[in-house]
């Protein structure tokens, strides 16, 4: 009669038969010592299956009984050494020979400031030699519903580093994710899963990833971090490539912005700058550069200049690695100390501002730039004249250069570059840059620079603006400039005769027709000659 357990993990079985032992223990000589059928047998043989994943866990332990039978009286007969037909029990272990799955996770940081972002990393392994996980499955999940969002964006599966991202099932819902990778993995094998997440509000964050297959038991690892509420810090730093220029010169102004807290990142940064003068300064909206980590932001930020002051909304956020470069230009036209101030701030952050401070001393350089007309069409040699010399009664500059990068437009005839007024220069030619090198200017002394240019088609309907500069040891930097114009439509010059008719003036240069004028010539001397004889006949 046998019967099982309803959960199927034992059975019972009732025998009609009964067992004795035949052993004669007198009896242990040759041949029956060796004698085994004198004692009765009964040998049971099943199988067993594995149906649950639990049992993958560990050994399995099988346990064996004969119990004890009552006598004949009702007794039971008691297990004795004496008593060899009492009850009985055996044990086997059976070691399980099936794959298992070992999953581990970390973060890049333990603790986060809101709004930043952590990086997570899964990594899974079979475990077991020669043995393979089927069709691996991978959860996570955080135990807050709110507060953390999953960048499913930046999902990235990796099979012994080859990105299978791609071939894998991917669902990201709230507060979990599931990857269905339909990968097998080996002893030899290895899984990896980065992942991004962003918080949102302040505490405790704790999460829990899981491995799986199709003929393992799961593993799980779990990670905790604290979110904290870190306000970001700006700082700003001011600076000019000089403290002290000359009326006219230009100062370079750099602003450096900086997110100083380690954790913590400043959202919508905006800087500003206010001059305490009104006049006597003006800042060039056209210089102003805005770069990001050495990348040019400019036209993505939103800036408004006046005269003394501006403001740049950026629209970018700092964090602590972050270095926001801002730099323009400012011209003086005054003598006089120019204060200005320079501020920051974010929409988490508080101000913070920076000052300085420069001094504007009167030109010690007399320095003029002229062409010998305002207007010219393309063919023409425009002629300029620059002419520099110093101020300061018994004063002497060394190492004077003179620089002047003529306009596109024009193009520089660098045989013709004169230089009077001294003995000792060096002129230099580069295309349309022309430079003289003076190694010693004294006071009295005045430099003429004299050249022509040629006017191209391409300076058609444009007004071209000249400047050249000169800077030298001891002097403040000079510069001069001046514009000329090339208008679209030449007007031909004209002028009239005696008996009030117009006649037209011809230039070397011109674009005309040479045919009409030689037959107009050659026409007219015909007519001469014959009026001539005609009227020499009438005197006959």
């Amino acid at each position: 009669d046998i019967s099982y357990e309803n959960d199927g993990t034992g059975f019972t079985i009732k025998t009609p038969y009964n067992l004795k032992n035949s052993d004669i223990p007198c009896i242990g000589i040759t041949p029956y010592k060796d004698m085994d059928h004198w004692t009765d047998k009964i040998v049971v043989t099943y199988d067993a299956t594995i149906t649950d994943k639990a049992a993958l866990a560990t050994d399995l332990e099988n346990v064996f009984t004969a119990p004890a039978t009552p006598n004949t009286n009702g007794d039971t007969i008691k297990d004795d050494d004496t008593i060899p037909s009492g009850g009985g029990e055996d044990t086997e272990d059976i070691k399980m020979k099936a794959p298992a799955l070992e999953i581990t996770k970390k973060s890049n940081k333990s603790q986060y400031a809101i709004g930043e972002v952590a990086t997570y990393t899964l990594t899974v392994k079979q475990t077991k030699e020669n043995l393979t996980a089927n069709n691996v499955v991978i959860t996570d999940k955080f135990a807050q519903e709110d507060g953390m969002t999953y960048d499913a964006d930046s999902m990235e599966v990796k099979l012994n580093k080859e990105d299978i991202t791609k071939d894998c099932k991917i669902t990201v819902e709230g507060n979990n994710f599931k990857i269905e990778t339909g990968k097998n993995i080996s002893d030899e094998d290895k899984l990896e899963v980065s992942y991004k997440v962003s918080f949102s509000k302040t505490g405790e964050y704790t999460n829990t990833a899981v491995s799986t297959s199709d003929n393992t038991n799961e593993d799980q690892a779990t990670n905790v971090i604290e979110v904290t509420n870190v306000t970001p810090e700006l700082s700003i730093n001011k600076t000019s490539d000089k403290t002290e220029y000359a009326v006219g010169n230009t100062g370079i102004y750099t602003l450096t912005v900086k997110q100083i807290k380690a954790d913590a990142t400043a959202k919508n940064v905006t800087v500003k700058d206010q001059f305490v003068q009104e006049d006597g300064i003006t800042i060039n909206a056209e210089s102003m550069k805005v770069s990001l980590n050495g990348t040019d932001i400019t036209k993505d930020c939103k800036i408004v200049t006046n005269q003394n002051n501006f403001t740049i909304e950026t629209g970018k956020d700092l964090s602590s690695k972050d270095e926001l470069l801002v730099s323009y230009n400012v011209t003086y036209t005054k003598e006089g100390t120019y204060k200005n101030t320079a501020t920051t701030q974010a929409d988490n952050a508080d101000p913070k501002d920076d000052n300085n401070s420069v001094t504007v001393v009167d030109q010690d350089v007399t320095m003029t730039k002229d062409a010998d007309k305002k207007e010219y069409k393309v063919g023409d040699m425009v002629k300029y004249n620059v002419s520099v010399s110093l101020k300061k009664e018994n004063s002497v500059s060394k190492d004077v250069v003179i620089n002047d990068t003529i306009p596109e437009g024009l193009a520089l005839q660098s045989e013709s570059v004169k230089v009077n007024g001294i003995t000792d220069y060096t002129i230099n030619t580069d295309g349309n840059k022309l430079e003289v090198k003076i190694p010693e200017l004294k006071y009295g002394e005045k430099v003429e620079v004299n050249y022509q240019a040629k006017v191209l088609k391409s300076a058609l309907g444009k007004t071209l603006v000249n400047k050249a500069t000169v800077n030298g040891s001891g002097i403040h930097p000079g510069q001069a400039e001046v514009s000329v114009k090339v208008p679209k439509t030449e007007k031909t010059p004209t002028s009239t005769n005696g008996s009030g008719s117009q006649t037209t003036t011809v230039k070397t240069g011109d674009d005309f027709n040479a045919i009409p004028y030689v037959a107009g010539i050659a026409l007219g001397a015909v007519a001469g000659v014959v009026i001539y004889l005609k009227r020499r006949k009438l005197k006959k």
